[in-house]
């Protein structure tokens, strides 16, 4: 009795070590500062989070298994555990001055209760494991790593797409697209490349706006970038529609990848929108100007952005066609 006592407790002190060396690789690979990164590789950094927290999980399920004293509640707590580590990483990586995602969350939970199914698995008898078991462990994995793999994808067909910045022909395109005090979706209303557009809705707010990681590529060999935009005007807005004089402030912004973020350092202008469908034209040479003491490198072009300054009402946009002529 005495020597199972000191075996238990030995095995206990072993499973605490191997947790805390766990967690702390964990820490290690989610809380450090990143390099900047492309979005190639940061959407693969987002397949690895499932298989990670499935390793994770199945590493430390079996040293939780090695214990002499388990019981039924153990899995359960056990998983439960750490699934919350896997959410509390994660939200603690905007204090370590990296995005925190829900999807990411999403995926380290599912990467937990896949590792979890897979040591159980693992753990039973040759011809009690279950086939079903594993295919269920799959799933789980594909499910966690799908956001990753939409945005490989659509960063592949992006450079395929190039000179062609943004039409909106597919759902995963609205991947490169980030929304401050909006939001964004397609719609197959006043497309005018393709068969959809990207619905850009305006609220109340401050800066309202939208704003397109741009695909790598090379601009200098272009002359212009062009663009769609139409604002719709509804039937109580008759008189705004049947004026030729009113016009909606439409600022676009548009960066390469530094030195700075200041607004002398980059390029800039008000579009006065007409009611109906409105074709920008933008000159590189102008673009390339933007800034106050440089030039915009053309192969290093960064964001797109497209907002307004004023406090204004709801308002909706449909934009379209963004490409380089």
């Amino acid at each position: 009795m005495h020597r199972f006592t000191r075996s238990t407790t030995q095995n206990e002190r072993f499973f605490i070590y191997y947790l805390a060396v766990a967690v702390f690789i964990a820490m290690l690979l989610l809380l450090c500062p990143m390099p900047e990164m492309g979005r190639f590789f940061r959407y693969g950094m987002d397949l690895l989070h499932a298989p990670f927290f499935s390793a994770f999980a199945f590493f430390l399920d079996q040293k939780r298994r090695a214990r002499r004293n388990e019981n039924i509640l153990h899995p359960v707590l056990f998983g439960v555990l750490l699934c919350a580590l896997a959410v509390g990483l994660e939200a603690a990586q905007s204090w370590a001055g990296r995005h925190t995602t829900w999807h990411d969350g999403l995926s380290n939970i599912l990467g937990v209760l896949a590792g979890m199914l897979f040591s159980a698995d693992y753990s039973k008898e040759r011809h009690q494991r279950k086939l079903v078991t594993r295919l269920v462990c799959i799933l789980l994995l594909i499910s966690g790593s799908i956001y990753g793999v939409c945005g490989v994808w659509d960063t592949l067909q992006a450079q395929l797409k190039f000179p062609v910045l943004a039409d909106f022909e597919t759902q995963n395109e609205l991947l490169r697209w980030e929304t401050k005090n909006a939001s964004l979706v397609r719609s197959r209303q006043y497309a005018t490349s393709g068969h959809f557009s990207g619905a850009v809705i305006l609220e109340h707010g401050r800066y309202p706006g939208v704003t397109m990681e741009l695909p790598a590529g090379d601009w200098s060999a272009y002359q212009s970038l062009n663009l769609d935009i139409v604002w719709p005007v509804s039937d109580h807005h008759a008189p705004i529609s049947q004026n030729p004089n009113y016009r909606f402030a439409l600022q676009i912004k548009i960066e390469d990848d530094g030195p700075c973020d200041s607004f002398r350092d980059r390029f800039e202008e008000t579009l006065m929108l007409r009611a109906g469908r409105n074709q920008i034209q933008i000159p590189l040479a102008k673009i390339v100007d933007g800034p106050v003491n440089r030039s915009l490198r053309l192969n290093r072009m960064r964001r797109l952005s497209l907002f307004t300054t004023e406090s204004i009402n709801r308002q909706v946009l449909f934009i379209d066609g963004i490409r380089l002529h």
